[in-house]
């Protein structure tokens, strides 16, 4: 692969290693350590086509709605080892 995918994780180890894992094989990377910190507003080059996150959070499903607005064809990958909120 060599599409951008965002990573959304709070947690540093889990972040580095999910970004690790996709940027040996090809991705392009961005890690966000909270949802807060990803820009709403983006040119169509820097919009992820994946994005990895938690939607459990409350902040998290805010960004994702916001982001499938923009891009209708973006794909999510979401886990959580929380229940929803």
């Amino acid at each position: 692969g060599s599409e951008l995918v965002w990573v959304v994780e709070p947690d540093d180890v889990v972040r580095k290693m999910i970004s690790g894992i996709l940027a040996v094989d090809g991705y392009r990377v961005q890690e966000h350590a909270a949802a807060p910190a990803v820009p709403r507003s983006l040119a169509a080059a820097d919009a992820p086509q994946l994005l990895v996150i938690d939607c459990a959070k409350a902040d998290a499903a805010k960004l994702t709605r916001a982001l499938l607005r923009a891009n209708p064809r973006l794909k999510v990958l979401s886990a959580s080892v929380e229940p929803p909120a």
